[in-house]
């Protein structure tokens, strides 16, 4: 069990960013996409720029161009992670961290959490001074997509799954085993199982 958790509402993203005057970012490709339906539209371009809320809420929602087959949500996920490493390169700047409090106000508003204020705001001060290239990775889960009507999902590899908990996320002296797992997996008769 992870020892706090955190759930991001979607809009939070943009409110913090925004609360940060912006986040310097590397879009890593021209982005087109639109989705009436759903009153999306994503029109960034390629380049490092600095990000407004909405840039930023574009270029993580972004998934695939208009006319090109969907990558899935799993596409957006290198660049979601690399964004997240960015804005929390920039939430370390001096000058972010005396905005704390009203950081951790919009937070707290849009942010289900176990941590309290006095935790986040310990994190933050022991965060300062910390190098984003060195001291953050991050890690998706291994995985093989799996198909049901109407649903698309991915199934976890759990052999390579054990293998990235164990070198990385086992707090203790024995391995992880499969056992240890509670994981979706597909039977031979295409039924799916826990």
């Amino acid at each position: 069990e992870p020892d706090y958790q955190v759930v991001v509402e979607w809009e939070a993203v943009g409110q913090i960013v925004d609360a940060m005057d912006g986040v310097w970012f590397d879009v890593p490709r021209n982005m087109n996409y639109d989705d009436p339906l759903q009153n999306l539209h994503i029109h960034q371009e390629k380049g490092y720029r600095l990000l407004s809320g909405e840039d930023a809420m574009e270029v993580i929602r972004w998934r695939k161009n208009n006319g090109e087959p969907s990558g899935g949500d799993v596409a957006r996920i290198p660049i979601q992670q690399d964004f997240l490493k960015a804005a929390i390169s920039q939430c370390l700047k001096p000058e972010i961290l005396l905005k704390a409090p009203s950081l951790v106000q919009i937070f707290m508003d849009n942010v289900e959490t176990d941590l309290s204020i006095g935790n986040i705001l310990a994190l933050a001060q022991r965060a300062a001074g910390m190098d984003t290239e060195q001291d953050i990775t991050f890690v998706t889960m291994p995985y093989t997509e799996a198909y049901y009507p109407g649903v698309s999902m991915v199934l976890p590899v759990v052999d390579e799954l054990i293998e990235t908990l164990n070198e990385g996320f086992n707090p203790y002296q024995d391995d992880i085993q499969s056992s240890d797992l509670s994981v979706l997996y597909r039977n031979s008769d295409g039924s799916y199982g826990v």
